[in-house]
């Protein structure tokens, strides 16, 4: 009706979408109850990607009038997964890879910030690299990326183009720390095994 797609095979909680334009929710994806999804220019949601419960996904009014065409989007990839208790600020774009995995509670992602030099609100989007976990309680700034088969440690404060993947990235700000391996960073299903 919305001109929305939604797969048959999804499961899509009770949820509050607020001035959304354009959704996709892919196949065996599932989205958890009491989500909220504001002013979001698009809402893709890849195929057996999971949304846990009481996240926020919300984008600034005006951004979506300014900018470029990533601005007010979400995507999460195939596999990929944001569990619960997340607040994702969509303005400038919020990218999660395939397989990627925003992890635990009370992560923060910002894409939006204030000059103080122009005197000017800016945006900026994020990227979160395919196959890449991020521990509870990170803050993740504007323009960060994130690169693929890294692990954020929780508490981290992460900002711009991290360079070196198969890391383990920790602190304020987050430096490599470390190389990491595992089975979690190769997996061929999104899930993680209880």
């Amino acid at each position: 009706m919305l001109g929305w797609y939604v797969h048959p095979t999804a499961v899509v909680g009770v949820s509050l979408f607020v001035g959304v334009g354009h959704v996709h929710i892919g196949e065996g994806a599932r989205l958890g109850h009491f989500n909220v999804f504001r002013n979001l220019r698009s809402v893709s949601v890849g195929d057996h990607a999971e949304i846990g419960q009481f996240n926020w996904f919300s984008a600034g009014q005006p951004f979506l009038e300014r900018g470029n065409e990533h601005n007010g989007q979400l995507r999460i990839g195939a596999h990929g997964a944001v569990t619960s208790r997340h607040y994702i600020d969509c303005s400038g774009g919020v990218e999660i890879g395939d397989f990627a995995l925003l992890a635990g509670v009370r992560s923060v992602v910002l894409t939006h910030f204030i000059d103080v030099v122009a005197n000017r609100q800016r945006v900026a989007g994020v990227r979160v690299g395919d196959r890449t976990i991020v521990s509870s309680n990170v803050t993740i700034l504007p323009g960060t990326e994130i690169p693929p088969r890294s692990q954020v440690a929780a508490g981290a404060v992460v900002r711009g183009t991290l360079q070196e993947p198969r890391c383990l990235y920790a602190g304020v700000p987050a430096n490599p720390v470390r190389e990491v391996s595992g089975r979690f960073f190769d997996r061929t299903v999104g899930h993680v095994d209880p």
